[in-house]
């Protein structure tokens, strides 16, 4: 899970893929913080129940599209997009961390 977030760091590593990148990082923090797996829109509503408010719109559009099926990332903001990868990201590393711990 570790590795598989390393590669998403800048526009660039996301560009085009925006929303399958939103809905990976949802399922990957929720099996961080839970042991289990779940489909993509029950951790991406999961996950939305956990970000901040000024957060929860990236992940709410991306669920939306995917279970639509436009696949449409053109409304994200590119600052916006980046900061909720950024904190999801952070979020799965103190969850993996905290496994290690224990």
């Amino acid at each position: 899970m570790s590795d598989t977030c390393k590669q998403w760091n800048r526009d660039a590593d996301w560009e085009g893929d925006e929303i399958t990148v939103l809905l990976a990082l949802a399922r990957i923090w929720f099996t961080a913080s839970t042991g289990k797996i779940v489909s993509k829109d029950l951790a991406a509503s999961w996950a939305m129940e956990r970000l901040p408010e000024a957060h929860r719109h990236v992940m709410n559009h991306a669920l939306h599209s995917y279970l639509r099926g436009t696949g449409d990332a053109s409304v994200f903001v590119s600052a916006e997009l980046a900061e909720t990868i950024h904190f999801c990201k952070q979020e799965i590393t103190l969850e993996l961390k905290k496994r290690v711990e224990t």
